[in-house]
């Protein structure tokens, strides 16, 4: 089983584990670390690297980031990915990704990626045209 870093800017990180754990109950092996304002990037570095050795495990390690190209991502670029032989990262996550990966751990990371990356696509709906079409649906009947 992969474990997962919920890694980004302030604390959406972890407001994302804190609002994953409201739906499923409290989750292991997952942890959340964001940069705060005036943080040093050495100092988040090695706060990153050192959790990210913590979670890793054989099946690898899979790491959501906020933002691609920010720093909590280019942190993970730089010092998790040439160090660790199984790590995925994911960056621009959103809730059903993280959702999805905490209940296919028991898959292979490879195996998981697009799946999420799908299922992260997927997520992301304009809800009035679901709405509007509904309605016109219903109207049809």
């Amino acid at each position: 089983m992969y474990n997962i870093l919920i890694v980004s800017h302030g604390d959406i990180a972890k407001g994302y584990l804190n609002t994953t754990e409201m739906i499923m109950g409290e989750v292991e092996n997952v942890m959340a670390i964001g940069i705060q304002p005036g943080e040093g990037t050495e100092d988040y570095g090695d706060k990153v690297f050192k959790v990210a050795n913590e979670l890793y495990t054989k099946d690898g390690l899979l790491i959501l980031t906020d933002l691609y190209g920010g720093t909590p991502c280019n942190i993970c670029i730089s010092r998790i990915l040439p160090y660790f032989a199984k790590v995925q990262i994911i960056a621009g996550f959103n809730l059903p990704i993280l959702l999805e990966a905490l209940g296919s751990r028991n898959n292979s990371l490879e195996e998981s990626i697009n799946t999420l990356l799908d299922i992260g696509n997927m997520g992301i709906v304009d809800v009035n045209t679901i709405v509007k079409n509904k309605r016109i649906d219903d109207e049809d009947e």
